[in-house]
């Protein structure tokens, strides 16, 4: 056939399918006339539908076609969910009753049709409001901006930018939309009785206001709340897919190619610093310890990631509003919900969560409740752990908010976290976690509880407040001791009783006042009251040679008991303006303790300049001041006096650049100098141990200077819709200046250069995740994580003839930090599948973690060969420490 041949059959073909469908339709209305004269209604049809996890909308339309029969309804109105309905025998009643049920949605029919329309609620004089939101210029969705009638009623607009007002009184109403970076929208509309008045908001963008502009580089946004200006770098439904063990919010953050963490902690190191140089927040409120099992290094964060709806980790720099910290700041936000309860329960091989949470007086306020309660037992069996070990965990949390007025917010929160470690072994039955030990005994209780109210308002119509009021105590008590003969170089026997207790209470203070639209003041301070209680006793037994060639055993002790208590207080200034492109912002903050007695003033500024509409360069450069806190004296190692606080200068540039709709590069670099750092103890082993403070590893430096600069990269994109991926590398250097007198006395040996690498320094980096959605029921997600060893500190053994002539064997350390453990890689994997059970959704998902079974260590262990007359050959043990090793995980998520 030739080509004026095929396009003349294309039309003979279009032309008869158009006769077809006008049949059809004529075939549909007759056969509704039909029954109506037989005395049936439309709805006592056959529905012949039979449909599992599609859309509402394409199920209305299935239902259309294959009843016949005609529906008429508003599409703003069906919401976006997945409904199944097994109704091939039922009738077009009954599958609407099955597909609508929980929508807030009703039907009834006519002698054609059927109206599908908004369920009426208390009073059937009542109306509905029903609409979308769009934006001006391109029609597209907005989404999460405030709808509220002049009543008082108010909803969020959802994700394809829809919003139903329902149970709305006959009248004229003024409707209102607003939200960050678009100009207010607002109309009359008239509702009568019983009737659905339907809406377009048109909005137009207009620039993000003063205070919510990012200026600092090095701020990653997580989860879906973040403000204007900040790249969010992990989204939420990428923490929920992607692997991870506990779905912890601490772990999701090593994703960043600038942060890293022990791969069975979650302490945080950013950007080569201590854990404890990095603040956390939670709604203003600081964690003094937000880590669950210390014992083990802090497992899990104390804080659930369901109960979450931001998370910003500020590594750049930030202002002086936001205190000391020069590691970094981690400020989380909770949830604040609208409209009908919801909740969420989570299972998998570690915990179980159940959040749950509404509105109520008509969305002014807001209810959130979560608890978590955990076990490791099963995880350290399947890592090969000693079976007697068994920590557990808890968590819980709630917050209460309500708006009294327009522009005001009262919120109270509470969140409260306890552990419990117990084992006991006898001498008979063998070792403990494969140490060897003989026998032992522990008991260690770990409980902290926050309670904070904050007042948000705007007091005028240029200015804003923030005052917060707070109160927190943490505890411990560790009892137990342990007997391990024959293990050079540490004590033979310990006994320890540590109980400890500290508490704060303070007040914060916060005002905003714009003095023009580009240019506002922000002033505030703080007062803290602090307390601690420590009651710390030791003893242990260590075996030494006398002068005379005698093997004897040295029974140390340590006794702490003070009860010291101190003050802080702050006061911060800063000038925040926009001129064109360019926003800045210069503070200065002045900083008062009485332990030690101490102030400080500490300048800081940043600066945000758009480059073009896609790129955005930042810089900051500031001071911060860290306290030694009144609860973070290390009494186990005999320390009772309080260290004068740390200096840090920050100086950081950033390159942010979007390319297209959804892909986008990041480039920074950073310089960090710190300068009169604190005292503190180490283990030279580096492996977890029962009782750290009391083994023959343990070693004091003082520090001089220190330093950690770098560059990272990050990028991430999708392709094809069903792919995503992301892309990080971090160059980087962390080091401290340690005194040889400090470095080496009584420890390792020495060498010339007195800079040693810090804990987590590692000079490369690289994290890469990649999802693939082959449906909306399936997403498949692997992740693979590398980064140079850490450094180390290596150990020889020796021996020396006793008078008896048995050798007695000793052990001594090489330089401190001088070498690396190996690279550390890993490749994990999860696939995650949904269910839709009406309006309640189960996910499901199976994590494969260290795929190909990498053997990464996280220490080294050495053993002894003696050869006679004091020869000794040191060897690295093939049972050295290793970590993770391939773990298969599942997992369930409900929501309802």
């Amino acid at each position: 056939m030739n080509t004026r041949g095929r396009t003349a059959g294309r039309r003979a073909h279009g032309a008869w399918h158009r006769i077809a469908v006008g049949v059809a339709g004529l075939t549909l209305y007759g056969l509704a006339a039909a029954s109506w004269v037989s005395g049936q209604t439309i709805l006592d049809r056959p529905a012949r539908l039979e449909v599992e996890g599609v859309p509402l909308v394409d199920a209305l339309r299935l239902l259309q076609e294959r009843a016949p029969v005609p529906l008429v309804y508003s599409p703003e109105l069906v919401p976006e969910r997945q409904v199944s309905c097994d109704c091939g025998t039922r009738t077009v009643r009954q599958a609407l009753e099955v597909l609508l049920r929980d929508t807030g949605l009703t039907f009834r029919a006519t002698e054609s049709r059927v109206l599908i329309q908004p369920r009426a609620e208390g009073d059937n004089g009542r109306g509905v409001v029903a609409g979308r939101v769009v934006g001006d210029e391109t029609g597209g969705s907005v989404a999460s901006v405030a709808v509220r009638l002049h009543t008082g009623q108010g909803v969020l607009a959802d994700e394809s930018g829809r919003f139903v007002l329902r149970n709305v009184p006959p009248g004229r109403h003024r409707l209102e939309v607003s939200g960050m970076g678009w100009e207010s929208w607002a109309d009359d509309v008239v509702v009568d009785s019983g009737d659905t008045v339907r809406v377009v908001a048109r909005l137009r963008q207009r620039p993000v206001p003063l205070p919510e502009i990012v200026v600092a580089p090095g701020t990653f946004g997580i989860l879906e709340s973040v403000p204007p200006g900040t790249v969010r770098t992990i989204t939420r439904d990428e923490i929920e897919t992607m692997p991870q063990v506990g779905e912890d919010v601490f772990r999701s953050l090593t994703r960043l190619a600038g942060v890293t963490a022990h791969a069975i902690s979650t302490r945080l190191s950013v950007r080569g610093s201590l854990d404890r140089e990095v603040v956390v927040r939670l709604d203003g409120m600081e964690l003094y310890e937000p880590y669950h099992l210390q014992d083990f290094d802090g497992v899990f964060g104390i804080v659930d990631l369901a109960t979450l709806s931001g998370v910003e980790l500020r590594a750049g720099g930030f202002g002086v509003e936001q205190g000391g910290g020069g590691g970094g700041l981690l400020d989380m936000r909770s949830r604040t919900a609208v409209g009908s309860p919801r909740s969420t329960a989570s299972l998998n091989m570690s915990h179980l969560s159940l959040v749950s949470e509404g509105g109520f007086a008509e969305d002014k306020g807001s209810w959130l409740v979560s608890g978590r309660e955990g076990s490791l037992g099963l995880l350290m069996r399947l890592v090969g752990a000693d079976e007697r070990l068994s920590p557990r965990f808890r968590d819980a949390f709630g917050k209460v908010a309500f708006q009294p007025a327009p522009g005001q917010l009262l919120a109270a929160h509470v969140l409260h976290a306890g552990d419990r470690f117990r084992v006991h072994v006898d001498e008979a039955e063998g070792g403990i976690a494969q140490d060897g030990v003989e026998g032992g005994d522990l008991r260690s209780d770990w409980t902290s509880t926050y309670g904070w109210i904050t007042w948000s308002a705007q007091v005028g119509p240029r200015t804003s407040t923030r005052t917060q009021v707070e109160a927190g105590r943490l505890s411990r008590s560790r009892q137990g001791w342990i007997e391990d003969w024959g293990n050079v170089g540490s004590p033979e026997g310990i006994e320890v009783r540590d109980d400890r207790s500290f508490d704060v209470l303070g007040v914060r203070e916060a005002v905003d006042i714009e003095l023009t639209p580009d240019l506002m003041l922000r002033v505030g301070g703080e007062a803290l009251r602090t307390w601690a209680d420590y009651d710390y006793f030791a003893r242990s037994a260590t075996p030494y040679l006398t002068s005379e060639g005698v093997g004897q055993l040295r029974l140390d002790t340590v006794n702490v008991a003070i009860r010291p208590q101190g003050d802080q207080s702050a006061a911060f200034l800063a000038a925040r303006g926009r001129a064109g492109p360019l926003t800045a912002e210069v503070g200065a903050r002045y900083e008062r303790s009485t332990l030690p007695r101490e102030s400080h003033v500490a300048p800081r500024a940043q600066a945000s300049l758009s480059l073009t509409p896609s790129t955005t360069l930042k810089a900051s450069m500031g001071r911060y001041y860290q306290s030694q806190g009144v609860g973070d004296l290390q009494a186990g190692d005999g320390q009772t006096l309080y260290s004068p606080a740390e200096r840090s200068d920050l100086v950081a540039l950033g390159l942010e650049h979007r390319i297209g709709d959804g892909a986008k590069l990041r480039v920074e670099a950073y310089d960090r100098r710190i300068s009169d750092q604190q005292r503190r103890f180490i283990g030279l082993e580096q492996e977890l141990s029962i009782f750290p403070e009391q083994q023959g590893d343990r070693l004091a430096i003082d520090p001089g200077r220190g330093r950690a600069r770098g560059v990272e990269l990050f990028a991430e994109g999708s392709a094809g819709g069903a792919w995503h991926w992301a892309a990080g590398y971090a160059l980087s250097k962390a080091e401290d200046e340690i005194p040889q007198a400090s470095a080496c006395a009584d420890g390792p040996t020495c060498l010339d250069d007195p800079w040693v690498p810090r804990r987590r320094d590692q000079r490369h980096a690289v994290n890469l995740q990649v999802d693939y959605r082959p449906s909306d029921r399936l997403h498949l997600a692997a992740t693979w994580t590398y980064h140079s060893g850490w450094p180390m500190t290596e150990w020889t053994y020796g021996a020396e003839l006793r008078a008896d002539g048995y050798p007695f064997f000793t052990r001594a350390f090489g330089p401190l930090r001088a070498e690396r453990l190996p690279a550390y890689h890993r490749l994990d994997f999860r696939a995650t599948r949904t269910f839709t059970l009406g309006p309640r959704v189960l996910e499901a998902y199976v994590d494969l973690f260290n795929v190909y079974d990498r053997r990464n260590r996280g220490s080294y262990q050495y053993y002894l060969i003696y050869h006679g007359d004091g020869q000794v050959e040191t060897v690295r043990a093939d049972y050295s420490e290793e970590l993770l090793p391939i773990l298969p995980m599942v997992g369930l998520r409900f929501r309802f």
